[in-house]
């Protein structure tokens, strides 16, 4: 009886799931996806901005929005909205969704 190298079946394996993996997430991106935007992009601004729960500044309607339908079960679904600015110091994200609480 012939021993192999354990080490090779273990690559080999990782290997085929990685493959798999990426074929089958391509085949679902190509089957049911919508041409709809994933990318949150921050736009730099010059004003500083005030943590306070609040996106009252002016800076944030030059800001680009993200929506992202998010699913939950026996709620249904639920669109969390995002934006985003950054200047010097600080990443600034906005981030917004229906509290049915």
């Amino acid at each position: 009886m012939k021993y192999y190298n354990k080490t090779y079946f273990f690559n080999a394996t990782v290997t085929l799931l990685i493959l798999l993996f990426v074929i089958l997430s391509t085949a679902s991106v190509a089957v049911g996806a919508e041409k709809r935007s994933t990318i949150l992009t921050a736009e730099r601004i010059s004003e500083p901005i005030v943590i306070d729960g609040y996106a009252n500044e002016s800076s944030w309607a030059a800001a680009r929005i993200l929506t992202v339908p998010v699913f939950d079960g026996k709620v249904g679904d639920v669109d969390v909205t995002m934006d985003a600015l950054y200047d010097d110091e600080y990443i600034y994200m906005h981030i917004t969704w229906p509290d049915t609480t």
